[in-house]
């Protein structure tokens, strides 16, 4: 059985006092234990944190284990099956969008990003671009330049119907606001 307090004890102390268990996956060596934010959702990327996998028990030796990118840890990945966090799949509509950004009362980076895409049909840095200002904080602004005006309406129209605050800094360059009440 996994010592709960332990592995909490674990996440808090080689990961982040800021993240818990989340969610365990048994297989036959290996148990699998998920953190996420204590106070975000798995898909918020204010609590996101690269580089750092799942703690693992392993059965037979008895240890705890913290995984990351820095080593090679295919021998337990392998057990893991690939809709494991089906719930958070990617989908790019803009219901899907928008349901993301309503549940989480917060904009990702990634929202404004596939949004884009599905406005012009294309990909960033080509039809459209995103950037941070320095006259902006990054957790609570994004700016998107489009060329296109019936583009930025649609972008314009999407963010009246979540009712988060905008701004046109330029022709082409839209001020996003990732939280309602910022």
């Amino acid at each position: 059985m996994i010592d709960e307090a332990l592995v909490q004890k674990i996440i808090e102390e080689e990961i982040n006092p800021n993240y818990t268990i989340f969610k365990y996956y048994d297989t036959e060596p290996y148990t699998f234990i998920f953190w996420k934010h204590k106070k975000y959702d798995k898909d918020d990327e204010r609590g996101m944190l690269i580089g750092v996998g799942p703690v693992v028990y392993d059965k037979n030796l008895k240890n705890y284990t913290v995984l990351g990118s820095g080593s090679n840890n295919e021998h337990y990945y392998k057990h893991l099956p690939d809709n494991l966090f089906a719930e958070y799949t990617i989908i790019n509509t803009y219901e899907s969008i928008k349901a993301g950004i309503l549940r989480r009362k917060y904009v990702n980076t990634d929202d404004v990003d596939r949004l884009c895409q599905i406005i012009t049909n294309g990909w960033g840095y080509v039809d459209f671009d995103m950037y941070y200002s320095q006259d902006y904080d990054i957790k609570d602004h994004i700016i998107v330049v489009l060329k296109d005006k019936n583009q930025q309406e649609e972008l314009l129209n999407f963010w009246n119907e979540i009712n988060y605050n905008y701004k046109r800094l330029s022709a082409t360059e839209i001020l996003l606001w990732k939280e309602k009440d910022v």
